[in-house]
C-alpha cells in the first residue's frame, strides 16, 4: 500500500496565539515535529506527584531537564548520573508533552532571566527568537516554568520579545491581547469561583463568561483522581427557582483521605444556619474560632474577613457595601510540596448560600466538572461542552462526599421548574435590560438572569448594578502593554485601558439604576483605589541602548 506523509511549513503562533482555526493535522503535526500546542508533562509543580509513579519516558525527560526524577531513572537507563547520556552540543528541543499554551499575558509573574536576555528584572527579554527558541531557551534556565511571548513590540528595534517566568497563577495574568503564555513542563495555578445563583468562573475563563447552574443537585466542580471538589445548589429565599451555592465539599487522596464539608443546614438564616464537618465530626461551631487537624494538612479559621481579598467579586450578591463579613477559610499544606499550601478554599456566608473562591493547581493527570479542565481553552468550559463531556451531569448518591456532612433541608432541594428570562416580570425584565446594556465579556445575559431570578424590581436593581460595577471594574483593571523608550533604554508601561463597554457600563449604573446609590458608592470607591493604584504606569526596565 501507498502511504503519504504531510509536511507543514508554517507553524508560527499567530499574534496573541489565536490557533483555533488549525486543523487538528495540524495541530498534531505541528507537535510532533516543532515542539508547538503541545500537552503538558509536569515534572516541577507541587501537582507532579512522586518520579516513582511517572513513565521511564517521563523521568527521562524531567531528569535530563530539570533535575528530577534521577534516581528513578537511573534504574532504567543504568547510567551513573541516572540519565540518558545527551551530545552537549546539540541543543535541548521540547518536545510533545510539554507545553500548556494560554491567551493570557502573565508578564507581572515572577521573573526568570534567560540566557541572552538583555535588561534585568521583569524587564529582561530575550529578543529576535521564535517561539520555538524561546521555549527552548526557558528549559534551559534554572527555575523558568514558562514563557511570556510576543511580536507585537511597538516602540522597540525588535521584531519579537520573550520574557522568562516561573510561579504563574493565571488567576493575576492579564488577557492576553498580542502577548501569550506558555506553561513548560509544570502546571499552573489558578482560581474558580462561584457567586449568585450561582454563576461559576472557571480556571480558563479567569475574565468570564461564566457559567450558570439552575436545577438543584450536587455536582462535580472538579472531579481528578488526586483531588474531588463537589458543590451542593439549591433554592434560596432570594432565589426560589434558580439554584444557588449551599455547600462545598472536599475529599481525595491530595488531602490524605479526609473529606471536609461545608454546609447550610438551617433552620436559623446567616452564619448560624451553617455547619462545617471534618472527618463526619463538626468543627468550628463557635464564632470565631480556629481548626487544626490532627496530622497538619489542614488549617482552618471562622471569623470577619474581606471577600475582596480573595476575587475580585467576592462580594457579589450576599457581600453588602464594605466591611469584614462572616466567612470561613480553609487552608491545606503538606511540607513535601514545594510551597507547602496547595489548596485553599474561601467561602463567605450568606442568609442562606454562600460564595467560594477555589485555589489550587492544574491537577496531574487531567480534570473535569464546572471548574472546567484548565487547559487554557476557554470555549471547552462551556456548559454546552460540558454536557458533551458529561461533566455537568448530578453526581449519583453514591459518589456524593456531603453524605459526611449533614442534609439540607427539605425546602432547599425540592425540584421546581427553573426560571426563564423569557417568562420574567416585564417591569423587571425591562430595567434589567437597559442597566445591562453594554455589559462586556458575555456578561449582560447573566446580569439580567439574576435579576429575573430574584423575582423583585428592588432586588433585580440592586444584583443588576452590583454586576455592572464589577464586571466595569474587571474591565478597568486590564493592562494595556506598551513598550516606550525611557532614560536610555526601554520600559513596559502597564496602564489601565478604560474601553467604550466600561464608559457605558459605569453610566447605564448612574444614570437608570438611581435606586442603589449605597451599592454605587461602593463600587465606585473601589474604582477610585483601582485608578489611583493602577493609573501610574507600572515601568519595567528593559533593553539598554547605546544614545
Amino acid at each position: 500500500p501507498t502511504t503519504t506523509s504531510t509536511t507543514i511549513s508554517d507553524c508560527k503562533i499567530p499574534a496573541g496565539g489565536d490557533t483555533n482555526n488549525w486543523s487538528r493535522q495540524k495541530q498534531d503535526w505541528c507537535c510532533k515535529h516543532k515542539g508547538v500546542l503541545c500537552p503538558v508533562l509536569d515534572c516541577r509543580s507541587a501537582m507532579a506527584g512522586s518520579p516513582q509513579d511517572w513513565s521511564v519516558e517521563k523521568r527521562a525527560l524531567c531528569c535530563r531537564r530539570h533535575g528530577k526524577g534521577c534516581i528513578a531513572a537511573e534504574k532504567e537507563f543504568g547510567t551513573s548520573a541516572g540519565a540518558p547520556t545527551t551530545d552537549p552540543a546539540k541543543p535541548l528541543t521540547v518536545t510533545a508533552t510539554d507545553v500548556m499554551h494560554c491567551r493570557l499575558s502573565c508578564l507581572g509573574a515572577p521573573a526568570v532571566s534567560l540566557p541572552g536576555s538583555s535588561g534585568s528584572g521583569k524587564g529582561a527579554s530575550l529578543n529576535d527568537v521564535s517561539p520555538e527558541e524561546c521555549r527552548n531557551a526557558c528549559t534551559k534556565s534554572e527555575g523558568c516554568e514558562g514563557i511570556v511571548y510576543t511580536n507585537a513590540t511597538q516602540g522597540t528595534p525588535f521584531s519579537s520579545m520573550c520574557f522568562g517566568r516561573r510561579d504563574i497563577h493565571t488567576s493575576m495574568c492579564q488577557p492576553g491581547g498580542q502577548h501569550f503564555t506558555e506553561l513548560i513542563s509544570t502546571y499552573p495555578r489558578g482560581k474558580c469561583a462561584l457567586f449568585g445563583d450561582p454563576h461559576i468562573i472557571s480556571f480558563d475563563r479567569v475574565y468570564g463568561p461564566p457559567v450558570t447552574v439552575l436545577t438543584a443537585g450536587e455536582y462535580h466542580l472538579i472531579k481528578s483522581r488526586p483531588l474531588t471538589i463537589q458543590g451542593r445548589f439549591g433554592y434560596t429565599k432570594r432565589f426560589p427557582t434558580a439554584a444557588s451555592t449551599v455547600g462545598i465539599a472536599i475529599g481525595g487522596s491530595m488531602v490524605k483521605g479526609h473529606t471536609l464539608v461545608v454546609v447550610f443546614t438551617g433552620p436559623m438564616p446567616g452564619a448560624e444556619g451553617f455547619k462545617v464537618f471534618w472527618d463526619g465530626k463538626p468543627v468550628l461551631a463557635e464564632y470565631p474560632s480556629t481548626f487544626a487537624s490532627a496530622d497538619g494538612l489542614l488549617a482552618a479559621k471562622y471569623e470577619a474577613m474581606d471577600p475582596e481579598k480573595y476575587h475580585r467579586e467576592g462580594r457579589h450578591t450576599i457581600g453588602g457595601d464594605k466591611g469584614l463579613l462572616p466567612s470561613y477559610l480553609f487552608e491545606f499544606s503538606e511540607s513535601s510540596h514545594k510551597p507547602p499550601l496547595f489548596l485553599t478554599l474561601y467561602v463567605l456566608l450568606g442568609p442562606d448560600n454562600v460564595n467560594a473562591v477555589i485555589t489550587t493547581w492544574k491537577m496531574v493527570g487531567g480534570q473535569d466538572g464546572y471548574c472546567g479542565n484548565f487547559n487554557c481553552d476557554q470555549a471547552d468550559d462551556s456548559l454546552e461542552a460540558l454536557k458533551v463531556r458529561g461533566a455537568s451531569l448530578p453526581i449519583p448518591a453514591g459518589e456524593s462526599l456531603f453524605k459526611h456532612g449533614a442534609a439540607a433541608p427539605a425546602w432547599v432541594m425540592r425540584q421546581v421548574d427553573p426560571p426563564s428570562i423569557d417568562d420574567c416580570d416585564p417591569v423587571v425584565k425591562a430595567k434589567a435590560e437597559k442597566a445591562c446594556r453594554g455589559v462586556p465579556e458575555g456578561g449582560a445575559k447573566a446580569c439580567i438572569f439574576d435579576a429575573c431570578a430574584a423575582h423583585s424590581a428592588k432586588a433585580a436593581r440592586a444584583d443588576v448594578q452590583e454586576d455592572m460595577a464589577t464586571l466595569a471594574l474587571a474591565q478597568q483593571r486590564r493592562v494595556l502593554v506598551k513598550y516606550q523608550r525611557h532614560l536610555g533604554g526601554f520600559r513596559i508601561s502597564q496602564g489601565p485601558r478604560l474601553t467604550r463597554a466600561v464608559f457605558i457600563a459605569l453610566g447605564a449604573s448612574l444614570v437608570i439604576v438611581v435606586g442603589v446609590l449605597p451599592v454605587v458608592r461602593r463600587r465606585l470607591r473601589c474604582e477610585a483605589v483601582a485608578i489611583t493604584q493602577e493609573s501610574g504606569a507600572e515601568f519595567i526596565p528593559l533593553i539598554p541602548i547605546a544614545a
